[in-house]
Order: structure tokens, then sequence, then C-alpha cells
């Protein structure tokens, strides 16, 4: 689907559950493979459709690129969202299953998490 085309852009959401199901299993395979591969997504999505779908960008992706006007507004709302993936991070004692539990992601995509932030628990 072309999201830029005037006739079927306003059918296109970033964060309708299908599109996120596909980026989460896309960054599962990448972050699983060895060498793992890293993961990132540029655009308006990452600063325009809110603090619900940056979470979710932040405990799957390696990189998130921003338009200009957005990068300090996202930058701090990411290191926001970081702070708090920390806390249950330490939390839940680093174990992977507690942690995909209390975040509703799977524990694969805990133990990705818990490589993200091993140098802050």
């Amino acid at each position: 689907m072309d999201r830029d085309s005037e006739k079927i852009a306003w059918e296109f959401d970033e964060s309708n559950p299908a599109v996120t199901k596909a980026i989460e299993m896309l960054c599962e395979g990448a972050h699983s493979m060895t060498p793992a591969r890293t993961v990132g997504i540029c655009g308006q999505a990452p600063s325009d459709l809110g603090r619900d779908f940056l979470k979710f960008l932040t405990m799957h992706l390696d990189s998130i690129g921003v338009n200009p006007d957005k990068v300090v507004e996202t930058l701090l709302s990411v290191k926001e969202i970081e702070t708090e993936l920390i806390e249950v991070i330490k939390r839940n004692n680093k174990d992977p299953v507690k942690i995909a539990k209390e975040l509703g992601i799977t524990e694969d995509n805990s133990k990705y998490l818990l490589k993200k932030f091993a140098s802050a628990v």
C-alpha cells in the first residue's frame, strides 16, 4: 500500500493491530538472527501517533528517526519511556517471563529489552 497516495492514504494506519503485529514479528525475527540485525523506523509515525505507539516502537526497535521539528520532543519522550522500561526490568528482577507478562510482549522481546538496557540495570 502506498501511504502517500492521495487515493488510498486515508485507509493506512500505522497503529493498526495488523501493522504493529507485523512490526513486532519482523523485529523478533531480525533480533533472533545470528548475528542479530538491527531494525529502525523513520518518518511521521513515531512522533505523530502518540505515546503508546512510541512506547511500542521503543520496546521493539533499535532506532527511531523523526522529522527535524519533532527531534527534541521525541527524544524526551523516548528517554521517559526507557526509564519506565528499566524500572519494569528492575521490578521483575530481570526475569524475562515476568517482564513479558507485565508489558504484554513475548518472552523473546523481553530478552531483547534485557540486552538493550543491560548497562542500565
